[in-house]
């Protein structure tokens, strides 16, 4: 038997969109959770999420260009809205942070190796192979 419960509140589009789409997601996620619907079919899934997101999230889902496969593929959808509402990066901008960064005095070496490391992933750099 489903049980009721409170409808998420609609996302927010301004301000820091990152954020509150993890919140809105989150609370969704919840939502479902408790009204015993994530075991439901996609279908249904994405009409909920679509339905609850708001008038400005429907919006935007409408300028995804997504194939018709995807738009019934409830997590292809929720990633389309994640990304949408990521941070773009500025890599000019990362990597001289990257190569600004500087061990203090009193810092132990696992902890500027630990920062540097993230900093790698945050200008989501590769490997480069060299010739020796």
């Amino acid at each position: 038997m489903e049980s009721s419960g409170r409808l998420p509140d609609p996302m927010k589009f301004e301000g820091n969109l990152n954020e509150n789409f993890k919140i809105y997601k989150q609370n969704f996620d919840m939502y479902m959770i408790a009204t015993e619907k994530d075991s439901k079919p996609d279908k249904i899934k994405i009409a909920m999420f679509l339905n609850t997101i708001g008038g400005e999230g429907l919006e935007i889902y409408n300028t995804f260009k997504l194939a018709e496969a995807d738009k019934k593929d409830y997590k292809k959808v929720v990633g389309a809205f994640a990304q949408y509402c990521a941070p773009r990066k500025n890599k000019t901008y990362e990597r001289f942070v990257f190569s600004s960064t500087t061990q203090a005095k009193d810092e132990q070496f696992e902890h500027y190796y630990g920062d540097l490391k993230k900093l790698v992933k945050s200008m989501n750099m590769t490997r480069r192979k060299t010739r020796l």
